[in-house]
């Protein structure tokens, strides 16, 4: 074990702020909208009665009044229009930031957002300009020969009518979009301060993860002994087409849902711990955990968004996971689940699975349990966000606070803290009095690791003795 630390490194963009919930079903209406009109002109070459023309009189405008030309023609406008449509969706999706891999050349490069937002502004008064001047502003002003409306006329309107959202709507997407990278770049208020970045974790699939909060207490417990206590927070969001999930390993052998402990309306407990080791109260805006819970063989349960899955042999998930619903399913990688075997025999394996785009408020993983050791305390903070196992000659960079505990120091050892009032006992007898830690990130790498301190160093009170640990196959 040894303590690492590189030259500051460039700042690192803080993950886009997810898509308010109005943008997503403003992008899939826009998706759907170009749907009615080409069944529409499909049907009107198949023959079938849809008013306003006929298809003879269609036809006519095709070479030998051909039915497979105009079949054709009708194809390619409607593919082109639903393609078109469809490309809204890459504003509220990941493949709007990220090229999918499976393109050739471009798979795996961030997408330009001023280019995006360019295109799609452009594209947004084309179809405004389109459909509600050119089409249904001659439609609307053309004289009738016949009195009223017939029921060809409502058909047709009926399906072109939804082409009157596009424009607008796919306006207020390209907006929302924009301000989303305004507001990652530091440009205006949201979710993510500037400074935040991707931090250590393992995820199954693409996602971001920041302002992490890592603790970890040895602590004299009255009726379970000396034991370990793991506290996890950080800011989630999902970059994945699919469900995701987050992957810790705690050093015990003993790990169950009795070992995880309710924060119960003491949610911003591992925050206060921060607020007792900082000079100054750092504003913590929309935290969201990722909840590592318990699995023996393999025990499959919900909490809170996640549903988890621990395993002692993390080769015997994935015969576990049709116990986890299909929208929070990930694809495991086997290569991942043979590096915890081969990297943490020893260790119990939390995978949380879900499939929130959006970060979400949620109450921080804890839990205790009887460690290998006890006199070296280990939060793990191994990275890799791409669904493999994690490189362990690369470095990476971090935005977390690391917090340590123990009940065995002096009166005044550490940093007081400062806990809210009616705090459940049953917590409370968890929790320390005072912690010490340090913040690591601003720009800063490290080798990819866990962080850890035997409890000799710390009881000495210096969080410049936190170290980094390098997994060994065993």
């Amino acid at each position: 074990m040894t303590t690492h630390s590189t030259p500051t490194a460039p700042r690192v963009l803080p993950p886009v702020p997810p898509p308010p919930r109005w943008a997503v079903r403003a992008a899939h209406v826009v998706a759907w909208s170009t749907v009615p009109s080409g069944v529409w002109r499909i049907a009107l070459v198949l023959g079938v009665p849809v008013g306003v023309m006929e298809r003879e009189e269609f036809l006519a405008g095709f070479p030998n009044h051909s039915p497979l030309i105009a079949m054709a023609y009708v194809l390619l406008i409607g593919a082109v229009a639903e393609t078109a449509s469809y490309l809204t969706l890459g504003l509220v999706r990941p493949w709007g930031e990220v090229v999918p891999r499976w393109i050739p050349l471009l798979g795996g490069r961030p997408v330009d957002h001023r280019i995006a937002v360019l295109a799609a502004s452009l594209g947004a008064l084309a179809v405004t300009v389109l459909w509600w001047i050119l089409f249904f502003g001659g439609l609307l002003t053309a004289p009738s020969p016949d009195p009223g409306v017939s029921a060809g006329e409502v058909l047709f309107v009926t399906s072109y009518a939804p082409l009157l959202l596009w424009g607008p709507l796919l306006a207020a997407v390209t907006w929302s979009y924009h301000r989303r990278h305004r507001v990652r770049a530091g440009a205006g208020p949201g979710l993510y301060r500037p400074g935040y970045r991707a931090c250590m974790c393992i995820s199954t699939g693409e996602a971001a993860f920041s302002g992490t909060i890592l603790y970890c207490g040895r602590q004299h417990h009255d009726e379970h002994g000396l034991v370990h206590v793991l506290g996890y927070q950080n800011t989630a969001v999902n970059l994945a087409d699919g469900p995701n999930a987050m992957l810790l390993h705690v050093p015990t052998r003993q790990l169950t849902p009795h070992h995880f402990l309710s924060a119960g309306r003491s949610a911003d407990v591992l925050h206060r711990m921060v607020a007792a080791v900082e000079d100054a109260v750092a504003a913590a805006d929309d935290i969201v955990w990722m909840s590592a819970e318990p699995q023996a063989a393999v025990q499959v349960f919900d909490h809170d968004v996640y549903t988890v899955l621990l395993a002692d042999d993390p080769t015997a998930i994935p015969a576990a996971l049709w116990q986890v619903p299909p929208h929070r399913r990930p694809d495991l990688d086997p290569e991942l689940l043979h590096f915890y075997a081969e990297h943490f025999p020893d260790h119990t394996i939390v995978v949380c699975c879900f499939d929130n785009a959006e970060a979400r408020r949620a109450k921080p993983l804890l839990l205790w349990y009887q460690p290998l050791d006890p006199d070296r305390l280990t939060v793990p903070a191994l990275d890799s966000h791409t669904g493999k196992a994690p490189d362990l000659d690369a470095a990476v960079p971090v935005d977390h606070w690391v917090l340590f505990s123990t009940d065995e120091g002096p009166a005044d050892w550490g940093a007081p803290v400062a806990y809210s009032g009616g705090m459940r006992h049953s917590l409370r007898e968890f929790l320390p009095a005072a912690v010490i830690g340090r913040h690591y990130g601003d720009g800063q790498t490290l080798p990819n690791g866990d962080f850890t301190i035997s409890h000799g160093d710390l009881l000495g009170g210096d969080p410049d003795r936190i170290e980094r640990l390098r997994p060994t196959r065993r």
